[in-house]
């Protein structure tokens, strides 16, 4: 922009003063603009404020929405050097005596000492080592070697195998490809310090439990080879038979009884006997265990309510203030969507819930103050908690109650609306089977039926089995637990169950239900073990209707028909008849409706993303009209500099002219009078 430094030349007028003042005036019109633009930028602000509140309230509204905020319960009066306890909503309030006799511990094996790490052990010719766990019974145990024992694999633990190698055979090889592939164990290297060959490699089951002993075959990993003889003496170890490995730990089951009833479990962290309470047993003993209702937590799930509520509204007051007398104005005051916002909540929380004595806020002591805010009356609330607690839960959370009780709502959607809903069920889900069709041989031998590949729910793995001679219940042992551990179907999460008839015949079971279900075999290896042509059956989906219309099988759910009142609705039929399977009753409580409104509007095409976009839009629009009118205003100055310097030119001639005619004329006035 042109600028005048000084005053005229020949005109001793203030150019500069001039021009400002002119350009003063000229300028009103950018202030205007830049007035109405920081305007905008304050309401931009103010809708960072209102997402960042919205935000914080959804987070709280997503978690009192939860039954599980309202089900409190606490544990008191144990020995919690013993035992620790986790209890959940679904625990029952009772009193228990408690006498922990063993804990639970994983088997530990070592092996023959070796004189490096590093060294070569055998001639490196491809070995395999088949890993199996399960649990050793009978005989007598003497400096760590069974005599006369049994072993029973355990079918639900995985196993695997794995084939060492010259790459791979030395003690830290063996180490590593064992922890590599996962297999149920984890292998160390430990120095004893002894003299020659203090080296020992140790294994030591991952999960403890009495089931948690190892096999491990050694066999050749390629037809027609030879097992390595130095890895066959190293590692081969069967509990009922030859035992190159050395017990250090039995594996063993965790034991306790409770109120006098003998319990064991395969871990020290115990489920399942004790409705909605896990036990973590830390050492033996005894000790007592109070599980009560804690009303504590469902208030506080109220209080937290009340006061994200009242966060957000002071935030909202913030926004919106509009004093009378003008001197304070929020940032949203004129903006019609806020006020909006404010009837959708207040409408939201004047609904009446349910039907019994919980049905509305004022019910629970909670009432709307003066500045909009919620005020707790918080004796009346713990009244209400203890004489009505599941209606105080359906008040605020989102509850799907069935009344059959192998129906369930596993996930009530965004868009289920509440109500009372049939459910009638026309096919129950089914698993993939895959049936044998002749006695599957006892004896697996190497290059006969040793090798399968199997596909498991779309997934395939290679199965390779160690040889030997097994019975029924060995066999089905083996084959579950070798395709279980077979990496791809683990990284999967495929599986099967295995199971023998009384003719002997195999049948393979996936464990998943549904279209996606499916059980194959293949490579000739399957015809000795299954039959020539065994016989595949894929699994079907669960069908049926929600509410009248029909709904979408995925497995053992039906899913509620999309843009219907069941909208996002998955009920789960594990099991019973067909035909009409009672009703499913959805609660919506404050939280989840509440929740709703809010994920609305901060969606990507919600209230505040289209707020912001409009008001950068309108930011934008006025940088630009700036930029234009800031460019014109610095050629209106460039064009009065212009004017003013020549009108300074001008007047310095004309002063100039004036200046010789005065001088001509005083010149001439002299010359007359001295004539």
């Amino acid at each position: 922009m042109s600028t005048v430094s000084s005053p005229g030349i020949g005109s001793n007028l203030d150019v500069k003063s001039i021009v400002e003042g002119l350009m003063q005036i000229e300028r009103k019109s950018l202030d205007s603009i830049k007035a109405r633009k920081s305007d905008y930028q304050a309401r931009l602000s103010g809708l960072g404020t209102l997402k960042s509140a919205l935000a914080s309230f959804q987070t709280v509204l997503g978690q009192v929405a939860q039954p599980s905020r309202f089900g409190g319960v606490k544990t008191s009066g144990f020995d919690n050097t013993l035992l620790g306890v986790e209890a959940t909503a679904g625990a029952v309030a009772a009193q228990y005596a408690l006498n922990v006799t063993k804990l639970a511990q994983p088997q530990v094996t070592v092996a023959a000492g070796q004189s490096s790490i590093s060294a070569p052990i055998g001639n490196g010719s491809p070995t395999r080592l088949t890993f199996s766990f399960g649990a050793i019974t009978g005989g007598t145990l003497a400096d760590g070697a069974y005599s006369g024992a049994s072993f029973s694999q355990d079918p639900t633990r995985t196993g695997g195998s794995i084939v060492i190698d010259g790459s791979n055979n030395s003690l830290a090889g063996i180490r590593d490809a064992i922890n590599a592939a996962k297999l149920g164990v984890r292998a160390s290297i430990v120095n004893d310090g002894s003299a020659g060959t203090p080296y020992r490699l140790v294994l030591t089951s991952t999960e403890p439990g009495a089931g948690g002993s190892v096999r491990i075959d050694v066999d050749a990993a390629v037809d027609g080879g030879t097992a390595d003889a130095a890895l066959t003496g190293l590692l081969a170890h069967d509990p009922a038979g030859v035992q190159n490995l050395t017990q250090q730990s039995a594996a063993q089951n965790a034991e306790l009884t409770i109120n006098g009833i003998a319990v064991t479990s395969a871990s020290n962290t115990v489920k399942g006997a004790l409705e909605g309470v896990t036990l973590n047993l830390l050492k033996t003993g005894s000790t007592s265990l109070t599980v009560a209702a804690d009303p504590g937590v469902a208030k506080q799930a109220v209080s937290d309510f009340v006061k994200a509520y009242n966060d957000l509204t002071r935030t909202l007051n913030a926004l919106t203030v509009n004093d009378p007398k003008g001197t304070t104005i929020g940032p949203l005051a004129s903006d019609a969507s806020v006020t909006v916002l404010r009837s959708q909540m207040y409408r939201a929380l004047s609904q009446t819930i349910g039907d019994g004595e919980v049905q509305s806020l004022a019910d629970l002591g909670i009432r709307t103050q003066a500045d909009g805010t919620l005020s707790l009356d918080d004796a009346k609330l713990t009244a209400k908690i203890a004489s009505a607690p599941d209606e105080v839960m359906r008040l605020f959370a989102e509850v799907g109650k069935s009344t059959d009780s192998l129906v369930s709502a596993s996930t009530i959607g965004a868009k289920t609306q509440a109500g009372t809903y049939a459910v009638n069920v026309t096919q129950l889900a089914t698993q993939g089977k895959l049936a044998g069709t002749a006695p599957a041989p006892l004896t697996i031998t190497a290059g006969d039926n040793d090798v399968f590949t199997i596909r498991v729910d779309g997934v395939s793995a290679d199965i390779t089995l160690p040889p030997g001679t097994y019975t029924n219940a060995g066999l089905v042992a083996l084959l579950q637990s070798q395709i279980n551990g077979a990496k791809a179907l683990r990284s999967a999460g495929a599986a099967v169950s295995v199971s023998m008839d009384v003719s002997g015949v195999l049948q393979l079971t996936s464990n998943r239900y549904g279209s996606a279900s499916t059980l194959g075999i293949t490579e000739a290896g399957a015809n000795p073990l299954f039959g020539a042509a065994p016989v595949a059956t894929d699994g079907v989906d669960a069908a049926g209707t929600i509410n009248g219309e029909a709904a979408t099988g995925n497995g053992q759910t039906l899913i509620g028909k999309s843009g219907s009142v069941v909208d996002g609705l998955i009920v789960t039929v594990p099991g019973g008849n067909l035909g009409d399977r009672g009703t499913v009753t959805i609660t919506r409580g404050y939280a989840p409706t509440l929740k709703s409104m809010i994920d609305d509007l901060l969606s990507k095409e919600g209230m505040v993303a289209s707020r912001t976009d409009a008001i950068n839009n309108t930011i934008k629009g006025y940088d630009r009209d700036i930029a234009n009118v800031e460019e014109r205003l610095a050629q209106r100055e460039a064009r009065y500099l212009a004017q003013f310097q020549a009108l300074d030119s001008l007047i310095s001639n004309m002063n100039a002219t004036s200046s010789f005619l005065t001088q001509q004329l005083a010149a001439l006035a002299k010359s007359t009078s001295n004539s």
